[in-house]
């Protein structure tokens, strides 16, 4: 199953249809063989879970993106989470 973020990475966490996670409700992430999961409590689920590949990013223009600057979309997706929590256990307000 590959997930779609189109337009939902913000400046303020991940955001899709139902579904809404701020950068501070994201916690540990694991990774089992070619599943990425990104942990939360928010929601019964247990956070977000998808693969490797395939997954892409969907820009506000439609263009997809397998890969960014090199990277696998998802291992993108999974560097802005852990700059975010970074950023937030530092002090800083993420939004300023």
């Amino acid at each position: 199953m590959t997930l779609l973020f189109k337009r939902l990475v913000k400046p303020e966490g991940i955001f899709c249809a139902g579904v809404n996670y701020a950068w501070s409700d994201l916690g540990a992430i694991s990774t089992i063989n070619d599943t990425i999961w990104i942990h939360s409590e928010k929601y019964s689920s247990g956070g977000l879970r998808f693969k490797e590949h395939p997954f892409y990013l969907i820009d506000p223009f439609g263009e997809r993106f397998d890969y960014i600057h090199g990277y696998r979309a998802a291992w993108c997706l999974v560097n802005r989470v852990m700059y975010e929590q970074q950023l937030a256990e530092s002090g800083k307000n993420v939004l300023a």
